[in-house]
């Protein structure tokens, strides 16, 4: 089946492959030197994208990283002070935090494989390697980056360890607190109308307080 002008472009196609068979063996190497030259141009501006790409993701989750810190500083503030309600509030806003962190994570390990891929590496090259590579080919911003977010992660996992001290031995302290007071009332004795003294009896006192 012939398409309109099917013969006019069959024609050039048969010029183009005559004319490319009689040119000299230089001028054939700069043609293919052309092309490919545009082809790795091409690959360079995907790569290119694909880098930006990646400094974007790990800006967002350095942000997001902030956040996290943030909320756990005002967490420490309320342990100290043992401000329940502030507790309440403060623990929303750190399930919010982190469930934001774990969303943008399936995006930064996509595009860290898609960066490895295309940086000669296999697709499951652990991240910090990744940037070394990276660091190699002199692409340093996302080496820089990548020393800010672990910094900042190191950060929030040390924050999130002492609140977890500070809750614990707040625990402790009430728990300690109320042992003795129930040590004292189960040793008093009062007087009743009789003239004699009986004595309070304490059976249990339970804890249940969640940080």
């Amino acid at each position: 089946m012939l398409i309109p002008g099917g013969r006019y472009y069959t024609h050039i196609a048969l010029d183009y492959l005559c004319h490319f068979s009689r040119m000299s063996a230089y001028a054939k190497a700069i043609y293919v030197m052309v092309n490919k030259e545009a082809g790795t141009k091409e690959v360079l501006k995907l790569e290119e994208q694909m880098i930006d790409k990646l400094k974007d993701i790990i800006y967002v989750q350095f942000k997001l990283m902030e956040e996290l810190l943030s909320v756990l500083e005002q967490e420490k503030t309320a342990l100290l002070d043992i401000d329940l309600e502030a507790l309440a509030e403060i623990n929303e806003l750190k399930k919010s935090a982190i469930v934001n962190i774990n969303t943008h994570t399936n995006p930064l390990r996509e595009t860290v494989e898609a960066v490895a891929t295309d940086s000669g590496l296999p697709s499951n090259t652990p991240f910090v390697e990744v940037v070394v590579q990276l660091g190699k080919q002199g692409i340093m911003e996302i080496p820089r980056l990548y020393q800010d977010l672990k910094g900042l992660a190191t950060q929030v996992r040390e924050a999130a360890a002492l609140n977890q001290e500070i809750a614990e031995q707040s625990v402790s302290m009430i728990k300690s607190a109320l042992l003795l007071l129930a040590h004292i009332v189960d040793q008093s004795t009062t007087y009743n109308f009789s003239g004699g003294y009986y004595q309070w009896q304490v059976d249990a006192i339970m804890i249940n307080k969640k940080v």
